[in-house]
């Protein structure tokens, strides 16, 4: 086990986020979780291609990132046979309840809030690569 009660297996995370102090604090606090490799992209339409490429474990997407909104990214992902059974975490920027109940009617696996809810992500990476 690693420093934060995670397996050190090997694990790719695809972040979808166009906030840079955001995506800071998630380099952050994923650089504590060994054999991790995290790829970042500000673009949901992107972010398909790279599902595609990389078969991430785990996919925290922010529901509105430049381009299409999160919410958009998630139904793209599901329809591809590819990427559908990818889990997906929603990053809420202020955690209304409206934003959660519209993202887990959506079917993302999970939600966080940005940026208090990153350090919850070490869980959820652990409950969704094992």
């Amino acid at each position: 086990m690693g420093p934060t009660g995670i397996s050190n297996i090997r694990r790719t995370i695809l972040y979808i986020e166009g906030n840079t102090e955001s995506i800071t604090l998630m380099k952050q606090t994923l650089e504590l979780i060994p054999n991790t490799e995290l790829i970042i992209t500000n673009n949901a339409e992107l972010s398909l291609q790279l599902a595609r490429k990389h078969h991430p474990d785990l996919i925290p997407a922010h529901l509105d990132p430049p381009g299409i909104t999160g919410l958009e990214s998630l139904a793209l992902l599901r329809a591809n046979d590819a990427t559908k059974q990818i889990p997906v975490i929603a990053v809420i920027a202020n955690g209304t309840d409206q934003d959660i109940e519209r993202s887990m009617n959506a079917g993302f696996h999970a939600y966080v809030t940005n940026p208090s809810g990153l350090k919850e992500i070490q869980a959820l990476i652990s409950e969704y690569t094992r």
